[in-house]
């Protein structure tokens, strides 16, 4: 049976909420009142905070990006020999398949050489102990395939839906979205962060202040590079020896300008061991280099490259 409470008029904790007194719940439904109520109060000013930072982002004017000067147009270097994201996962998914094949095949060898054993009960029933734990290892790996299979295509999908916000005239049916990273580039003489969007007739930059494309028919050439670090800007060199792993990409265009991007990081995040470095730059200079091939005659015919 429950007590009746005594309602207390004379007591308030705050504005609009009145304590009631239950023995010794009194003290436990006070802390619950004001635990409630300020929980509401958050809710608002949070809600205030994220009509505050859309109204900023969408009033933060957006312009075209401004990139170094090129001294020279180098030519351009064979061909990356470099698997994309997707074909990394499509490898991925089909290396489970394999694995789940062949959980199968050794299920149904073991059944069928459990069947016609002679042994006692006690031994056959060890051997088919082991057989049931060889297939909950076949519904992991089904159940992990599947559930990557998930997560690349919402990754993917949340990728898309940005470039085509960003970039809607440039989403028709003649273009394909391929990939997004999160880059630094050299933008007015400065470091900006910003997300390159990669379609297959574009490369697209979207950041604080710079909305631009650049068509795949402007490259000229695309060089693995490293960037260091120095006390103003940093410094981008071609690779100076295959030992060494590039971490940067120059793109020069057709116009003598170079588009310059380091701290590269693959967005979709199902591919842990290749989000960022080295790893994650081998995957922008697939994507890139192969659609730009697709589009471009290279070396482009009109341009004036370096000997």
């Amino acid at each position: 049976m429950l007590n009746v409470c005594a309602y207390n008029s004379r007591s308030c904790l705050l504005p609009g909420v009145r304590k009631y007194s239950c023995g010794n719940n009194a003290n436990k439904f006070s802390s619950f009142s004001r635990s409630e109520v300020a929980m509401q109060q958050l809710k608002q000013k949070l809600e205030h905070v994220k009509e505050d930072a859309s109204k900023l982002i969408s009033s933060t004017p957006k312009g075209p990006l401004v990139p170094p000067v090129a001294a020279s147009i180098p030519r351009p270097r064979p061909p990356a020999q470099l698997p994309t994201a997707d074909e990394l996962h499509l490898t991925k998914q089909a290396q489970r398949v394999q694995e789940v094949q062949r959980h199968d095949e050794e299920i149904n060898s073991s059944m069928g050489k459990l069947k016609d054993s002679t042994q006692a009960p006690q031994e056959r029933a060890k051997q088919l102990w082991g057989v049931l734990r060889g297939g909950v290892g076949k519904t992991i790996a089904s159940a992990a395939a599947g559930a990557s299979r998930v997560v690349y295509d919402t990754s993917s999908n949340y990728d898309q839906n940005s470039f085509r916000e960003a970039f809607g005239p440039l989403t028709g049916p003649s273009t394909q979205y391929l990939n997004s990273f999160s880059c630094t580039v050299m933008h007015q003489q400065a470091s900006l962060k910003c997300v390159v969007h990669v379609s297959s007739t574009h490369v697209c930059f979207d950041g604080t202040g710079l909305l631009d494309v650049l068509p795949l028919s402007n490259i000229a050439s695309i060089i693995p590079s490293i960037s260091l670090r120095t006390t103003t800007e940093p410094l981008f060199y071609p690779v100076p020896d295959p030992r060494v792993k590039p971490t940067a990409l120059q793109i020069f265009t057709t116009k003598n300008t170079v588009i310059q991007l380091s701290s590269i990081t693959y967005l979709v995040r199902h591919l842990a061991t290749q989000s960022t470095g080295a790893a994650a730059f081998n995957l922008l200079y697939a994507e890139v280099d192969r659609a730009w091939r697709l589009v471009s005659q290279v070396p482009q015919p009109n341009v004036d490259y370096s000997s």
